[in-house]
């Protein structure tokens, strides 16, 4: 892969981010989320339940910026914050099901670039 086509990919899926949010909830348009947003509900996604600290450093993100994405997404209701039940303090993330339905298309869609000769 050229860096013209990572470049070229990295658009669409940004393309494709924006354009399922606006479809599927009309309330926001989130121009502003891009990659690093993605990134961040991936991998929360996978690893339902997880804390911050692990999202912070699994995406190579500052705690700090980590902190205020999940803000933003939370608020956009992309994902959700679950206290624990045996230390409430501890805060566990999960993704919603918009975010789950997007990345299953996103994994579908490339995939299939993937099986292109």
């Amino acid at each position: 892969m050229t860096l013209d086509d990572y470049f070229s990919v990295h658009y669409r899926i940004c393309h494709a981010w924006t354009v399922h949010l606006s479809k599927s909830r009309s309330d926001i348009t989130p121009p502003h989320l891009g990659i690093r947003a993605l990134r961040i509900c991936y991998f929360i996604w996978k690893h339902p339940g997880c804390p911050l600290k692990e999202v912070a450093e699994a995406v190579s993100i500052s705690h700090a910026t980590t902190s205020l994405l999940v803000d933003q997404l939370c608020r956009q209701q992309l994902l959700r914050r679950e206290w624990s039940e045996s230390d409430r303090r501890s805060i566990r993330l999960s993704a919603t099901r918009n975010v789950g339905e997007f990345l299953v298309y996103l994994e579908t869609k490339l995939s299939e670039l993937d099986r292109v000769p």
